[in-house]
């Protein structure tokens, strides 16, 4: 009787530790995960701190106007944020492309959008920065001007945020993408920094 008392003690023991093995595969499992979520978001931050730097940086250069956007939107591109557009407010009140990085034909190039027309048009008037993450969504929170001019036609999700001087909206800073939802609210917060430098 005792072998089998032992027996049974045994049997018991050994699915103790093999339940307790499994917990802590599981529980390791889900701090290696939590550790790679981490990790990532942490060299995120790192990647966006130094953009924010070498921006800050150009920025304050001596260039011309025209070569600080040109530079900036090459530095955006580099971090992943390409098909960007820095667009001014002309003394007619119309947004016109002064700087662009990506694929962007003459008819965009030369076309003027009114202030309060269209997305980034809605942006300088209210003076607030507009993430749309499908254009073509029904429930998209701005309609879109000038569509089917040039390569506008191929944009499906963008961010757009307003560049202030003296508290005065002088322009726009656009990043813009062929696929939908690629930009969401780091991206927006991350454009809102970048147009306060280049502002």
């Amino acid at each position: 009787m005792g072998l089998r008392v032992a027996a049974g003690l045994s049997g018991g023991v050994s699915a103790i530790a093999g339940l307790s093995d499994s917990f802590t595969i599981v529980v390791v499992a889900a701090v290696g995960r939590l550790a790679a979520v981490y990790l990532a978001e942490t060299q995120a931050a790192a990647s966006r701190a130094n953009l924010m730097a070498r921006v800050a940086q150009i920025a304050t250069s001596a260039e011309s106007l025209q070569q600080i956007l040109d530079r900036i939107l090459n530095e955006m591109a580099r971090e992943g944020l390409r098909g960007g557009l820095v667009g001014l407010i002309n003394e007619r009140g119309e947004i016109y492309p002064a700087a662009a990085e990506g694929d962007i034909d003459s008819a965009v190039w030369n076309s003027r959008l009114p202030v309060g027309t269209g997305i980034m048009g809605t942006a300088a008037a209210e003076g607030r920065s507009i993430l749309v993450r499908d254009i073509d969504a029904p429930d998209a929170p701005v309609k879109p001007a000038n569509r089917g001019l040039g390569s506008n036609a191929r944009i499906r999700s963008l961010v757009v945020a307003p560049l202030l001087a003296a508290g005065k909206v002088i322009g726009v800073l656009e990043i813009d993408s062929a696929q939908p939802w690629r930009f969401d609210e780091q991206d927006l917060a991350l454009l809102e920094q970048i147009a306060f430098a280049v502002s």
